[in-house]
């Protein structure tokens, strides 16, 4: 039986910190790290409810995923800072969302993508020390534009270029969500997308709960994949991550 036991971490060279399941309890030879990153600005209080079923979906189909044990999840929430609501965990421990997602301030996006892939990248040489392989996906899930982040796309795109130079992970897919944009903000997050070297920047429209519905689907079907390939030492292709 898996050790539970959560540690925390600083994030080198960041004033950040991450927690995640100690690695030396970890049992399986290899590990997908999925981290969700979801803007809880005050332009999202109208739809968070349908939000969090989203991530609600996603979780408990990845549950029934053939590959669950060797996934750990970790969120991050953000508006004017960040806020972890729980480390990299193995998915049966982790709550329904439903109630944890709480709505107000400002949207500070590049920040929390810049935690989010410093954290995966550091919990996954810490695994690979372990001798686990690894491979990631960061879901970037935002309705707005950056107004508050000390980072900038530039920083993002150094840490990308970082993990393949030094062969940090065996794959890592960064997803940016977009959801309720108007047309500057489609045109902003897709100059995000290019600026900061994301994998793709997918937009999925108005904020019905159909479509957040959808969302959650596409997030469960992606991140098994992304498992999947790991087992099959395979990379994802992008052009696969449709929604």
């Amino acid at each position: 039986m898996e050790n539970d036991e959560m540690q925390t971490f600083n994030i080198p060279n960041t004033p950040f910190q991450y927690s995640g399941v100690v690695p030396e309890s970890l049992t399986d030879s290899e590990y997908t790290l999925a981290c969700f990153v979801t803007d809880v600005s005050g332009s999202v209080s109208s739809y968070v409810s349908d939000l969090e079923k989203a991530l609600d979906i996603s979780l408990d189909s990845c549950k029934k995923s053939p590959r669950a044990g060797n996934i750990r999840a970790r969120t991050l929430t953000f508006n004017d800072s960040i806020h972890e609501l729980h480390g990299y965990s193995e998915l049966n421990k982790i709550e329904p969302y439903a109630g944890k997602l709480s709505c107000s301030g400002c949207t500070a996006l590049y920040d929390a993508v810049f935690n989010a892939i410093g954290a995966t990248v550091d919990y996954a040489k810490k695994l690979q020390d372990q001798y686990f392989s690894v491979n990631a996906v960061v879901y970037i899930i935002t309705d707005g534009m950056d107004n508050r982040s000390t980072y900038r796309p530039e920083d993002i795109k150094n840490q990308i270029a970082s993990v393949i130079k030094n062969e940090q992970l065996g794959f890592l897919t960064t997803l940016l969500i977009g959801i309720n944009e108007d047309s500057n903000t489609k045109m902003f997050l897709d100059d995000f997308k290019d600026k900061a070297e994301l994998t793709k920047y997918i937009s999925i429209g108005d904020a019905s709960a159909s479509k957040l519905a959808h969302l959650g689907g596409f997030i469960s079907k992606s991140l098994s994949s992304s498992s999947q390939s790991l087992a099959n030492g395979t990379s994802v292709d992008p052009s696969s991550l449709t929604f």
